[in-house]
């Protein structure tokens, strides 16, 4: 995370650190946590306050100074950063437990998605495999059928959702 500019907000300096390590644009990060250990860093009471926001895969640029890892093959990280990963990992997985793709993560699709769509997406993030009819059964009030049915694919037409 970078030092807050004179005049920025924190959000600014996110966004900022976003754009110009990562080259990632058009964020909504939301502020997690302080991380404010008085020897959590080297330099001396550094504090830290981090943000978390979710972004699919496919819109980050891989260069040679990107490379992209699940949060349980990370890097040796300085300081108490793999900590502070690891909370945003828990506070995004929190999100997905019981709402459906809280962070619009599914890519966007005039027709909708299924809920087979849906939970493939979930157990990604939550790194575990789901119950279907239990899963179904928790998203189903956060979500609107549009009436449609996709067809031309394996097995039987599925009934299409958008989230309420």
């Amino acid at each position: 995370m970078p030092f807050v500019h004179p005049g920025e907000t924190l959000r600014d300096a996110a966004l900022r650190a976003l754009r110009t390590k990562a080259d990632v644009q058009g964020l909504n990060p939301a502020q997690l946590r302080v991380f404010d250990v008085p020897d959590r860093d080297d330099c001396g009471w550094v504090m830290s306050v981090a943000h978390v926001d979710a972004v699919r895969a496919d819109q980050i640029p891989l260069t040679d100074r990107t490379r992209l890892v699940t949060v349980d093959d990370l890097p040796a990280l300085k300081y108490d950063h793999a900590a502070i990963v690891a909370h945003a990992a828990e506070a995004l997985r929190a999100d997905y437990r019981h709402r459906p793709d809280p962070w619009q993560l599914l890519v966007p699709s005039a027709e909708g998605f299924t809920i087979r769509d849906l939970r493939q997406l979930h157990e990604s993030v939550l790194d575990e495999r789901l119950v279907a009819d239990t899963f179904r059964r928790t998203m189903l009030p956060g979500l609107r059928t549009t009436g449609e049915l996709r067809r031309g694919v394996r097995g039987k037409p599925a009934e299409l959702y958008v989230r309420a």
